[in-house]
């Protein structure tokens, strides 16, 4: 379901509250027994926050040729870049001194304004 409901081009944050709700419909009786439970609740609900979202990276963008720690998107906007895609290459957590390039796609997580700035400064034109 969460698969077709990203292909459809829903937003990770709406997905994830339209899973926990059915979850929640059929599981209700069984999540409230238990200490168990109350971790994994409480981990579902710090994820309602956070969003993954692939962003690229036009030829307008000012880090074209700077590495992820020039760019510094995690102090100026607040995402972190966990995953690059590049020549249909996947380079997860890449490290501080891959230079961005035209054409890359950029995965990134953090909340749904950080993402939208990041988008900003990675793809201006869009």
């Amino acid at each position: 379901m969460r698969h077709t409901l990203l292909t459809l081009g829903y937003p990770m944050g709406q997905i994830q509250q339209y899973t926990d709700a059915v979850r929640n419909d059929a599981y209700e009786d069984t999540l409230a027994e238990g200490d168990k439970y109350r971790v994994l609740d409480q981990l579902v609900s710090a994820m309602r926050s956070v969003e993954i979202a692939w962003q690229p990276v036009s030829a307008a963008s000012p880090v074209i040729g700077k590495t992820l720690a020039e760019a510094n998107l995690r102090t100026k906007v607040g995402t972190s870049v966990i995953a690059l895609i590049r020549d249909k290459k996947v380079m997860p957590n890449p490290k501080s001194d891959t230079q961005f390039l035209v054409g890359d796609l950029v995965g990134l997580i953090g909340s749904a304004a950080e993402i939208s700035e990041a988008e900003k400064i990675l793809n201006p034109a869009s």
